[in-house]
């Protein structure tokens, strides 16, 4: 891939990201009289499917996630996570070892059915591949297109929720990267004017 293309890609993500942040804020904006800003941190287990879980056992990770509140009730949200997935000990010649990770960058709108929610995001992702041994250690990464369709339930300050998420690349000879995602996170809440509410 040649250094224009590579540029030409990274300005595009970044304009993507630029254009929800600034739409994020002019609906932060418009509804500040009913908005409710609400922080959520917490962890997660990925099962890897398709051609992933041949080679990749259980990854584990943390999340962070902002939540805005708007007049119905439905949150706008933005994620970022971490998920490390070691390498099937039946892949790998034993005096190696591999460590695959996923960051994704996510923004999405979740829809509330009383205390269960549907939330739907799209973003980007950074697909990282780590092989150490022998006294050396190579690492390759890729960035692409990444979405992820969640349904959880939430208690008091508590999230339980279970995703799919997928990636679709292009160097690492599969076409998508895919997961189930489950997992647990606490909630802060953050009204107009006020401190953080527990």
């Amino acid at each position: 891939m040649t250094l224009n293309r590579v540029l030409l890609r990274l300005v595009n993500k970044c304009y993507l990201v630029a254009l929800l942040g600034t739409a994020l804020f002019y609906v932060s904006n418009g509804n500040a009289q009913n908005s409710k800003w609400k922080i959520q941190a917490g962890l997660e287990l990925g099962l890897p499917t398709g051609n992933f879980s041949k080679v990749y056992q259980l990854g584990k990770g943390m999340l962070i996630k902002g939540l805005l509140s708007v007049k119905s009730g439905d949150q706008f949200t933005f994620q970022t996570s971490y998920s490390d997935f070691k390498i099937k000990n039946d892949v790998i010649d034993p005096r190696y070892s591999s460590d695959y990770t996923i960051v994704p960058v996510l923004f999405g709108y979740r829809r509330y059915i009383q205390k269960f929610y549907s939330e739907t995001q799209i973003g980007t992702g950074i697909y990282t591949i780590k092989v150490s041994g022998g006294g050396q250690s190579l690492s390759k990464s890729e960035t692409n297109f990444t979405w992820a369709q969640t349904f959880g339930f939430n208690f008091a300050h508590f999230d339980w929720f279970a995703k799919y998420q997928q990636g679709n690349l292009k160097n690492a000879g599969v076409e998508k990267l895919t997961m189930i995602g489950v997992g647990i996170v606490y909630q802060l809440s953050f009204s107009q004017n006020k401190r953080a509410v527990l």
